[in-house]
């Protein structure tokens, strides 16, 4: 094997030698300082908050696309939410004879979940 010299290149520059853990001073990795922990009611009240503010705000944006839709169609777009599952529902309904023409998710599956729901409520009722 034949190993000719280049001419020109320098040996790559030394490294500064690292410094040991225990020579580092106390604060150099300051970690910084937790909030307070906040109460369960405090937690609470906050997340009740938020969803009061979602559930306006997906009204605004739900009442805006159902005009759009109903300008543009004869059909109409209607939104609820369903109070025992928290779950919305969007209905597609002709606008002249009010027939449900597509609704998501569907009503069978509306019922199911409902069914489950009250059984997962006697599981637990029975465990405690």
């Amino acid at each position: 094997m034949n190993v000719t010299p280049v001419t020109g290149a320098t040996a790559p520059a030394a490294r500064p030698a690292a410094t040991p853990v225990a020579a580092r001073p106390v604060g150099a990795f300051a970690v910084p300082p937790t909030p307070p922990a906040s109460t369960g009611a405090q937690a609470a009240a906050a997340a009740a908050s938020n969803r009061r503010e979602a559930a306006a705000e997906l009204q605004e944006v739900l009442e805006s696309a159902r005009k759009a839709i109903q300008q543009s169609s004869s059909s109409n777009l209607e939104f609820s939410v369903d109070e025992q599952l928290g779950r919305t529902i969007v209905r597609l309904v002709d606008a002249t004879t009010q027939e449900v023409i597509r609704q998501i998710p569907s009503e069978e599956f509306l019922r199911a979940a409902r069914s489950i729901d009250v059984l997962r409520g006697l599981l637990l009722k029975q465990e405690v």
